[in-house]
């Protein structure tokens, strides 16, 4: 058994399979490095990318355009939303956990309601597959969205704008990558919540256990791993773990020790764990319509990125734009299958085309763009 960092194992391919295991929770894209953010920050219209498993956010598209603490693009605009509620956002009445959420095959071996409860001896979990992705949540977590009455509102959005932010970004950033690898995206939700511990698996034997013992006055919350092979990657909101030379967590102070030693002074930090998100991708210059259908799509791009390439194989339009609510509502609520899967389930579907008067293409399906 090896439990070690990312020396000789790329962070996007952890990332990669992390998202993959646990994006059927219905939650959106999980997040191997929960991104850090202050009690009033909820990433609700964030323009960003993602990059090793890290979201890295640009700027706000809802910010006043006379907002000079962010870098926007000199053409800049906000996001007007016309919300049935009122407000700019909607805050899920039901929390997610206390618990843990684990991906398919992982069987939980200790009888838990709440992972605060836990003693000493930590809460097992048996892998059941090569590989698995697990997160415990020692306190519920809170889902928050944007209230929009029309998804297709942000989707013309993103069209409008798509070629200014990426301009903005081979600008500012020269050293970044604005590849189809990062596509930028426009958050629209996400899962939040103060604490958490997440651990990724692969190659291990048909007998694996992996272990969660929560933090105490002493030890900071940890992941092991019971197995003839196969390597264990884990962190946590209090400690980096084994996968933490790329997140964002250690750019914010951890929660103190009180003097006496035995409770931990509160944060005002919380994480974002998952990131509902709209993707919009422009056809390449460099590639006409019958090149298109012939390019594959990388494994590490997600779910959203292969809904994408699947539109502009099948369309002759110059743009497409989708969402995660649009991946679990071709699905109806039964499995989401693996993504080299869901690309073939995609041809056999051949799920309806839409094009609108701007030349924007989205896929029709319920509870989707409309």
């Amino acid at each position: 058994m090896t439990s070690k960092g990312l020396f000789g194992v790329q962070n996007s391919a952890l990332h990669a399979a992390y998202s993959e295991q646990l994006f059927s929770l219905g939650l959106g894209l999980p997040l191997l490095h929960p991104y850090p953010v202050d009690l009033g920050d909820l990433l609700l219209g964030e323009v960003g990318y993602m990059d090793n498993g890290t979201f890295h956010r640009l700027y706000k598209a809802m910010s006043p355009n006379d907002n000079a603490r962010q870098r926007t693009p000199r053409s800049y605009m906000p996001l007007s939303l016309s919300g049935s509620l009122g407000s700019k956002f909607t805050r899920d009445t039901i929390p997610i956990g206390p618990g843990a959420v684990c991906s398919e095959g992982i069987t939980c071996l200790s009888k838990y309601d709440d992972v605060q409860r836990i003693g000493g001896r930590g809460v097992a979990f048996q892998a059941g597959r090569p590989s698995g992705s697990i997160m415990v949540l020692p306190e519920a977590a809170t889902r928050y969205r944007l209230d929009c009455d029309s998804d297709r509102s942000i989707a013309s959005y993103m069209l409008r704008h798509y070629q200014d932010w990426h301009e903005e970004l081979s600008t500012s950033a020269p050293q970044n990558d604005t590849s189809s690898a990062k596509t930028l995206m426009l958050i629209s939700g996400c899962v939040r919540s103060a604490h958490w511990a997440n651990a990724t698996f692969y190659g291990v034997d048909s007998t694996a256990t992996v272990t969660f013992r929560r933090a105490s006055e002493r030890e900071h919350s940890s992941f092991t791993l019971a197995s003839s092979s196969g390597e264990l990657h884990h962190h946590s909101s209090l400690s980096s773990g084994t996968v933490g030379t790329v997140s964002h967590s250690g750019e914010w102070a951890n929660p103190a020790w009180t003097q006496s030693e035995i409770t931990l002074t509160p944060s005002r930090l919380k994480h974002a764990l998952f990131l509902s998100y709209y993707k919009l991708r422009l056809r390449s210059p460099s590639s006409n319509y019958a090149q298109s259908r012939q390019v594959e799509t990388d494994e590490h791009e997600d779910y959203v990125d292969y809904l994408l390439a699947y539109i502009l194989r099948h369309s002759s339009a110059e743009a497409a734009a989708a969402h995660d609510g649009d991946v679990y509502a071709l699905f109806e609520g039964n499995k989401i299958p693996r993504k080299h899967e869901f690309a073939r389930f995609l041809e056999d579907l051949a799920p309806r085309i839409d094009v609108d008067q701007a030349g924007l293409v989205s896929i029709r399906v319920e509870g989707g763009l409309d």
